[in-house]
């Protein structure tokens, strides 16, 4: 994103501080806006690095590999999820929207032109630890609508966080990989990921 963009995605996210906004909202936007809805409020998003790009490229790449005659489908970034949408939701009562580096679904019409509508089954983010106060929000909602596993890939640390969603609801952490790891996306029938590929995007 330039830094144009980045004025104006702050200006927009600034002049919509007391407006309650949606889905409707977002596809009128600018297409270059980084910005997220959650509950209603528009929230800028850390626009994406050359170095988060290319891991997202390679985790992709590896995944839709695996996915190759199965009944799932990958969603990426810059599509929307909007994991609390319920059946026949119109855009104008959306008010969650997120956009996350990585979503796998098994059910295929929860795609549509927009994203996905309703929780995604696999949710992988890209940031370091430092952002994870500000990620918490979005970490909550996909817990609260139901997603089954969600990772967490550190490009700084070179780490991956795995959780997983317990009888309850709630999101525990069941795995924590290192570069060198070959990693496993229980969510997929164990699809294996090689993180020496995906981590050496960061050299």
């Amino acid at each position: 994103m330039t830094s144009i963009a980045k004025t104006k995605t702050a200006d927009t996210v600034s002049a919509l501080e007391d407006k309650h906004c949606t889905l409707s909202d977002l596809l009128g936007w600018d297409k270059s806006y980084d910005i997220e809805i959650i509950d209603g409020k528009p929230s800028a998003i850390f626009p994406p690095s050359s170095t988060d790009i290319k891991i997202r490229s390679e985790l992709c790449r590896q995944i839709t590999n695996f996915l190759i005659g199965k009944p799932w489908e990958i969603c990426t970034y810059p599509l929307g999820v909007r994991p609390l949408e319920k059946e026949n939701e119109q855009p104008q009562n959306t008010d969650t929207v997120l956009k996350p580096d990585i979503a796998v679904v098994s059910d295929r019409n929860k795609l549509d032109e927009y994203g996905c509508k309703g929780a995604p089954d696999l949710v992988i983010e890209i940031f370091p630890s430092s952002r994870w106060i500000i990620k918490h929000k979005s970490y909550n909602l996909y817990q609260r609508a139901g997603v089954r596993e969600y990772w967490v890939v550190d490009p700084q640390s070179k780490l991956v966080l795995v959780f997983v969603s317990d009888e309850y609801g709630f999101f525990k952490i069941i795995k924590r990989y290192t570069q060198n790891d070959q990693a496993k996306i229980t969510t997929l029938n164990d699809c294996p990921i090689n993180l020496a590929a995906v981590f050496s995007q960061t050299e």
